[in-house]
């Protein structure tokens, strides 16, 4: 059958179609960002002590030496990062007509509301005996995400992109609403799972169909620039959460733009390499004919025909499966290091992102808007070197350079004093820009890797395997908590960097896929490594296999034969 990358060198690469297509496809990343990223403020959680039993106006702040002098009646004081500081979970309790006080635990608590008016965290009380509580519930998010951007994928190469994409988005907007009202841990990490699942299914669709839309030469540009528009969500999300500090109007403020996208029902199509590989050719052709009007090109005839025995061996053909990537060597240890580099590139980089209320220095709106702003360099790299050193050698690069950033933040973490921590602030951006990059390059690759019949499959099962990293990034940092002293705001930073560097190394096994064809069968995938004669440079002005000639008749979608086009 004819390849579609052979069509986009009639149509054009990145045409005026598809750059609009392109640019809808990337505005859900805007949600999809501020979603990924919401937990740090929904589950912060700040300095807190017991409330005083009687004394109904308590707050954390010291209100009048009265007060100071009842405060320290009440609590206990306990060694805290080498510093005296309240207990938070127990008080003095004396029995009346006792002089004599024991130590109990509480369950009533108030909180520092410098940072916040309150949080999920704080509203729910996930502290002290619940204190993993947050943990689980990014946790249980991040399961969410696993789940959706396999069950996602599946239904897109099933029943089409564009019907899994709609679906994602009414679930995601109804779940975001839903959320605000929550009012029980139970139902906050149910309507939180459920927003993972549609957020994954909503993201790895639209980046899927905006990549099968575009030419070999231009798939940096549609893979990265989406990545723009995540940090965009990113930032807005930090801008907005430091001007609301209560969590209710937060995401309710965040949910609502979602109910915009419901209008893609009736503005996206369906990815016609989609269409074609399931031979839904009339509907292929109707996409691909408007896209050439608005390009204002011609696509001759001969590009749209198909080879009747092509086409007939693939009718034949068993249905593709994405469990095929596990049964052939060469695709199963590709697969699995993918699958690896997912999960080591998403657990530094929401580590590192929820890990910055714990760096010594900077308050956490501060910490947060520069996690977020190192990203567009990140981005930009990508954009300037992808095409230059290519997939492979920028990846390792990537995940090798943040992986030691991360273990030289231990130093200065263990020997630096604390008047001079901004670098570890600055090696631990220096970290999150290159994961950052990362996590946009493996994107990419991971596209250009997996083949067309199973691509949003592979996808989202490689987006799910992130996910596992994802859900165990808050374990990590509350490992640290139970280590004592600087190696507790040391430990998560060597575990990040450790796992980075391995990833970076394995990565080296894998080809190289610049300026190379998509596979788009199994069979395809199985011949990756090997020198493709059909490989284009960008804009080396060559035609396809398709334009020389043939010997066999093609057959077009109505069923009459004609002699194929000679072209020189």
């Amino acid at each position: 059958m004819a390849n579609f990358d052979d069509i986009l060198r009639h149509l054009g690469e990145f045409g005026r179609y598809q750059k609009w297509v392109y640019f809808l496809l990337c505005l859900p990343a805007i949600p999809h960002g501020v979603r990924m990223m919401i937990n740090v403020y929904l589950l912060n959680v700040p300095d807190h002590r017991c409330a005083i039993p009687g004394y109904n106006n308590d707050t954390y702040a010291v209100q009048s030496k009265y007060h100071a002098e009842l405060i320290n009646k009440t609590i206990p004081f306990v060694e805290r990062d080498g510093k005296l500081q309240y207990d938070q979970c127990h008080l003095y309790f004396s029995s009346p007509g006792s002089i004599n006080r024991t130590i109990i635990g509480c369950n009533k608590w108030v909180y520092d509301k410098s940072e916040f008016q309150s949080t999920a965290a704080t509203e729910l009380n996930m502290v002290c005996k619940n204190e993993l509580q947050p943990s689980n519930a990014q946790m249980i998010f991040m399961g969410g995400y696993f789940a959706g951007a396999f069950i996602f994928g599946a239904l897109g190469d099933r029943f089409g992109r564009r019907k899994a994409l709609f679906l994602s988005i009414v679930i995601l907007f109804a779940g975001g609403l839903a959320l605000n009202w929550a009012n029980s841990y139970a139902l906050f990490v149910v309507i939180r799972f459920i927003n993972g699942a549609s957020t994954a299914g909503m993201f790895t669709t639209c980046f899927v169909i905006g990549m099968e839309f575009v030419g070999p030469s231009k798939r940096v540009w549609a893979g990265i620039i989406s990545s723009f528009f995540f940090t965009s969500g990113y930032l807005f999300l930090t801008g907005v959460a430091f001007f609301i500090r209560d969590w209710h109007t937060l995401e309710l403020v965040m949910a609502t733009p979602v109910a915009v996208f419901l209008i893609y029902w009736w503005i996206i199509p369906e990815s016609p390499r989609w269409l074609l590989n399931v031979f839904r050719l009339e509907e292929a052709e109707i996409i691909i004919r408007h896209a050439a009007r608005v390009n204002k090109v011609t696509i001759p005839d001969s590009a749209m025909q198909f080879e009747k025995e092509d086409m007939d061996a693939k009718l034949k053909m068993p249905k593709t499966s994405i469990v095929q990537l596990f049964t052939h060597r060469t695709l199963f240890f590709r697969t699995v290091v993918l699958f690896y580099s997912w999960m080591t590139v998403s657990l530094a980089y929401f580590g590192l992102s929820s890990n910055t209320d714990n760096l010594g220095a900077g308050s956490l709106h501060l910490n947060s808007m520069l996690a977020c702003l190192v990203e567009y360099p990140a981005n930009i790299l990508c954009l300037l070197l992808l095409d230059r050193l290519g997939r492979k050698a920028l990846l390792c690069a990537f995940m090798t350079l943040g992986g030691a950033a991360c273990m030289l933040s231990v130093v200065t973490i263990l020997y630096v004093d604390d008047a001079n921590q901004w670098s570890t602030v600055t090696l631990s951006m220096i970290g999150k820009l290159c994961v950052a990059g990362a996590f946009s390059v493996v994107y990419v690759y991971s596209t250009e890797i997996f083949p067309t019949v199973v691509r949003s499959s592979a996808l989202g099962l490689s987006s799910s395997f992130a996910r596992i990293g994802g859900m165990v990034a808050p374990y990590f940092i509350d490992l640290g908590k139970e280590v004592e002293g600087k190696w507790g705001r040391a430990l998560p930073l060597l575990l990040f960097g450790v796992l980075s560097v391995i990833a970076g190394l394995l990565d080296l096994a894998l080809p190289e896929t610049l300026n190379r064809d998509l596979p788009e069968t199994i069979e395809d995938a199985k011949n990756f490594s090997r020198k493709n004669p059909y490989s284009r440079l960008k804009n080396d002005g060559q035609d396809g296999p398709e334009s020389c000639s043939a010997t066999r008749p093609l057959l077009s979608k109505d069923g009459t034969t004609s002699s194929p086009t000679v072209q020189m």
